[in-house]
């Protein structure tokens, strides 16, 4: 790796609170834990690292507009149908939303959708959770499984009412 791309890599995790191990022989740096990363651009996101299958998820944390998509983007391309992406409220109630996937398959994006018309998909004041699952097998075993490799929580902001 680039010994450039090497210090903006460590430097961008270390901003993040990720960096855990490094191994300066390989040149690689790598985390097992899931970070809040601020993104200058669009809040918060939580990062997400297996083997394979790494990436972020837009948004976390507090205070996000009830009109805001959601995010999952992948650091390598995707088989979409081994991916399966949800969003549910702090009581379990699912997020009708529509998953679309970039031609790369790196970026899958949703745009929670109301039962309303005009109404935002998302209600205010409200925890959310989105969850990103693969499809795994064992390479001894002829089973496959849904295992969770990363997920972020958000909570809306709170509908003020202007007197």
């Amino acid at each position: 790796m680039n010994k450039f791309l090497m210090v903006v890599l460590v430097a961008v995790l270390a901003a993040c609170g990720s960096i855990e191990e490094s191994s300066a022989d390989a040149g690689e740096v790598s985390s097992q834990n899931l970070v809040m990363c601020p993104i200058p651009c669009c809040g918060n996101s939580v990062t997400f690292n297996l083997p394979g299958c790494n990436g972020t998820i837009f948004p976390a944390g507090n205070n996000v507009p009830v009109s805001t998509n959601i995010v999952v983007r992948f650091y390598q391309a995707q088989i979409p149908s081994n991916i399966r992406l949800s969003v549910a409220s702090s009581t379990g109630a699912a997020v009708s939303c529509s998953w679309v996937w970039s031609a790369d398959s790196t970026t899958a994006t949703c745009s929670p959708q109301s039962r309303f018309a005009g109404l935002p998909g998302l209600s205010y004041g409200t925890t959310y959770t989105t969850t990103v699952q693969r499809w795994t097998r064992s390479p001894l075993q002829r089973i496959g499984y849904w295992s969770t490799v990363g997920s972020a929580t958000f909570t809306t902001t709170y509908l003020v009412n202007a007197q």
